[in-house]
């Protein structure tokens, strides 16, 4: 996945949040959860057919389980990080820090199948 799309991701889920009152570091809502998610799956949809993303193929990794086990993990990792997405938003080195070690962790155990 290309840095820039993600983080023009992040971005968009700040400016459809608004202000994320009730999220906090390590408890986002639900709302924001899906929010994440939602943008997150649809950075990777974009990426599809990439080099990338035939290089992911190409050694036995199916994009889709590589999608939804990338997205979890970053979830996550956000979620601990930071109180909610506008903060993740302003940090686009760090989104796309987790987004590298997220996509690497993900190949090496889908690869292990």
């Amino acid at each position: 996945m290309k840095k820039g799309l993600f983080v023009l991701a992040i971005a968009s889920m700040s400016l459809m949040m608004g202000s994320c009152k009730s999220s906090k570091k390590g408890a986002w809502t639900d709302g924001d959860k899906k929010t994440f998610t939602k943008l997150c799956e649809e950075s990777f949809a974009k990426e599809k057919g990439s080099a990338n993303m035939k290089t992911i193929e190409s050694v036995g990794v199916k994009i889709e389980e590589f999608t939804k086990k990338s997205c979890d993990c970053l979830l996550s990792k956000a979620e601990q990080q930071y109180d909610n997405v506008k903060a993740a938003d302003k940090d686009a080195s760090g989104i796309t820090k987790i987004a590298g070690d997220c996509g690497g962790q993900v190949i090496q155990e889908l690869m292990k199948k």
